[in-house]
């Protein structure tokens, strides 16, 4: 679960005690603006411009997600600290290591929150909520690499965010 999810830095697991049970596969649907096409009257079916790439619509996607914690205090804390940071102004850089690359998104809402309960056979509270996300500009051309020391460890800037590159090729 570690290293899965890691939002501007921060292990969704490691720093909330919650990862993502589903939806991450929808930061690979694809689904494009209309081309430019035009209707002649006098000709059969549309002429299409099929002369330049297509491009991508905004793209909505929803995480479900399972939060745990060792108290309720524990509980109140991570949730608070984990809607802050992602409600903070801007876009939030979410890496998603099953797929090695990075997203930013921006939050839409977080719904379907299931009662925090205790965990049968067990001391841990869990609770269950959807993440839902925007992803503005998706580009799926464009992947991101950090800049790490010679022990993997990676490289910040004075305000603690990572070092991105952005590769095209």
């Amino acid at each position: 679960m570690l290293g899965a999810h890691i939002i501007d830095g921060k292990d969704l697991y490691g720093t909330y005690k919650t990862f993502v049970e589903s939806g991450s596969t929808g930061f690979l649907e694809v689904n494009t603006k209309p081309r430019f096409t035009h209707d002649w009257g006098d000709e059969n079916g549309i002429e299409i411009d099929l002369t330049t790439s297509p491009l991508l619509k905004e793209r909505e996607v929803s995480l479900g997600c399972v939060m745990r914690a060792n108290s309720e205090q524990e509980f109140w804390i991570n949730w608070k600290a984990l809607v802050r940071h992602l409600s903070q102004n801007g876009l939030r850089r979410l890496y998603i290591g099953e797929y090695n690359r990075s997203f930013f998104v921006f939050l839409n809402s977080v719904t379907n929150f299931k009662k925090a309960t205790r965990l049968s056979g067990s001391n841990y509270i869990g609770c269950t909520f959807t993440i839902n996300l925007v992803e503005p500009s998706p580009d799926f051309w464009i992947q991101y690499n950090v800049l790490t020391d010679k022990n993997g460890n990676p490289l910040l800037t004075t305000n603690r965010e990572k070092i991105i590159i952005k590769d095209n090729g």
